[in-house]
């Protein structure tokens, strides 16, 4: 995954983290033909949706790489944005994840992210102006329009303060 060197003001309400969220997918180019778009931000959740059309495999169901992208990159711009909103300009990266697909998706791809019991932004953020560096554990899950949670995944993030 590409960086993008953005500069980031301290403290910017998370309301307002959309925009730089939106031009970061954007720069990344395998994510430009997922078409993928921020339908909710806040301090505690991300939700990421993106047209079954472009992410479609051969079976007519939203493609394994796709899902697994977009809860990936729910969890990246949830940690990225409250990092930021906490006056942190961090590099995040995938430590490690669990996918499980559940059932087939056969409409809009809906991915919501959130920080799991494990992650205290608290003690992130200390850990982050201490060491430069710090781990978080999020989930993420598909969640079809019924109701029935198509796929989850369960990571580790870690941070690191950019010099």
């Amino acid at each position: 995954m590409s960086r993008i060197s953005i500069i980031y003001k301290s403290n910017m309400p998370i309301e307002q983290q959309r925009a730089p969220l939106i031009h970061e997918f954007a720069s990344m180019p395998p994510l430009v033909p997922m078409r993928l778009a921020i339908a909710e931000l806040t301090a505690e959740h991300l939700t990421l949706t993106a047209p079954l059309d472009a992410n479609i495999n051969d079976k007519g169901t939203a493609f394994g790489g796709s899902l697994t992208s977009l809860m990936t990159l729910a969890c990246w711009g949830l940690v990225t944005a409250v990092l930021r909103d906490n006056g942190l300009d961090c590099d995040v990266y995938v430590a490690e994840s669990t996918v499980k697909y559940l059932k087939p998706v056969r409409e809009e791809l809906i991915a919501t992210a959130t920080f799991t019991d494990d992650s205290d932004i608290a003690a992130c953020t200390e850990q982050l102006k201490a060491k430069g560096k710090a781990k978080l554990w999020l989930q993420a899950k598909v969640v079809l329009q019924d109701g029935t949670v198509a796929a989850t995944l369960s990571g580790k993030y870690a941070a690191f303060v950019r010099q």
